[in-house]
């Protein structure tokens, strides 16, 4: 590990090792100072927050029968879904790094390209459900201005096509993550262009 002190602030390398290769978890992986113990705390409160804050919106939509029977806020459930499951992610990841459980970078919970690749899903599946919530709010706003009534989508149709962005962004991601592991494994390419 490297920190390079420069005349104005200091450099901070987690991974590089004394050879110049990369290692994430192996000792001397991780330069345990009070910067990353800072990161790392609190990236664990803020994903905390964020499982609490995500729990509580899903849930009262969800036990609301009033709340619950407007096609608008299965939208929201199906946006907080990956941001809940990223989260409880990064708590389990980032307690067990905290609590060094012999971890070795061939632990794939704690993969580097692993956090990549899922960060990649959950981002894809929030832009696509964003855009099918715009795209039907944008036809209720014009249809309003021509004073014209239009239907809210039904929520099987809202499941439906959460479901199907759920399943093309998890499949594209793992097709994603095949190809470059097979990439990597062959010598192609490197896990350094990732980090």
């Amino acid at each position: 590990t490297t920190l390079l002190e420069t005349n104005s602030h200091m450099i901070y390398s987690c991974c590089e090792m004394d050879d110049g290769s990369l290692s994430f978890l192996s000792p001397g992986g991780y330069y345990r100072d009070t910067v990353f113990y800072f990161s790392l705390i609190s990236q664990l409160v803020t994903s905390v927050l964020a499982v609490f804050i995500s729990s509580l919106l899903m849930i009262s939509i969800l036990i609301s029968p009033e709340i619950r029977s407007e096609s608008y806020n299965i939208y929201i459930v199906f946006l907080a879904t990956p941001d809940w499951f990223r989260n409880i992610y990064f708590i389990i990841s980032n307690s067990m790094v905290l609590h060094d459980y012999n971890l070795t970078d061939s632990d794939q919970l704690v993969n580097p390209f692993i956090i990549v690749v899922t960060g990649l899903v959950c981002t894809a599946v929030n832009t696509f459900i964003n855009s099918f919530t715009a795209h039907k709010l944008l036809k209720l706003v014009l249809n309003s201005n021509k004073r014209m009534k239009i239907r809210p989508p039904t929520k099987k149709q809202v499941s439906l096509e959460c479901f199907g962005v759920y399943l093309v962004t998890i499949a594209l991601g793992a097709i994603f993550y095949y190809a470059v592991l097979n990439g990597i494994t062959q010598g192609t390419l490197n896990i350094e262009t990732f980090v």
